[in-house]
């Protein structure tokens, strides 16, 4: 609940920050959220910063950004240093903004890493789905 997350960020907690933006957004407060995501972003190299990255080119694809959303994934891979399960996430996801775009030997590269680098994943079952759909 909202009292528990504010607590926890105000002690520091990254990832209660990360889930507070997300809970604004998905209580109708989403440019709040937005603005808190880009701070993170911006000042998390860590996992709360990946998590709020991949949030918000989860934005942008919603939006039907699919090249603004591939290069925001494509920073999570690059700019943060967090664990398996956002780097497989924003893998996945770019391979799926290459499927949308047409892109699909680009779409297969990025599937066949989440399957190789990160076969426990769940996102390896998706990647697995995407390309026997290519």
């Amino acid at each position: 609940d909202e009292a528990k997350l504010l607590a926890r960020k105000n002690q520091g907690d990254k990832i209660a920050e990360f889930e507070l933006a997300k809970f604004y957004y998905e209580n109708s407060r989403g440019q709040e959220a937005l603005d808190m995501m880009a701070i993170l972003q911006k000042e998390d190299k860590q996992t709360a910063g990946a998590r709020a990255n991949n949030f918000i080119g989860d934005v942008s694809y919603g939006k039907g950004e699919y090249k603004d959303a591939l290069s925001i994934y494509a920073a999570t891979v690059s700019a943060y240093k967090t664990t398996a399960d956002e780097i497989s996430e924003a893998l996945y996801k770019m391979a799926y903004c290459y499927y949308k775009l047409g892109a699909k030997d680009q779409a297969g590269k990025y599937a066949d890493m989440v399957v190789s680098r990160y076969p426990d994943s769940q996102w390896a079952a998706n990647a697995k789905t995407l390309k026997g759909g290519l």
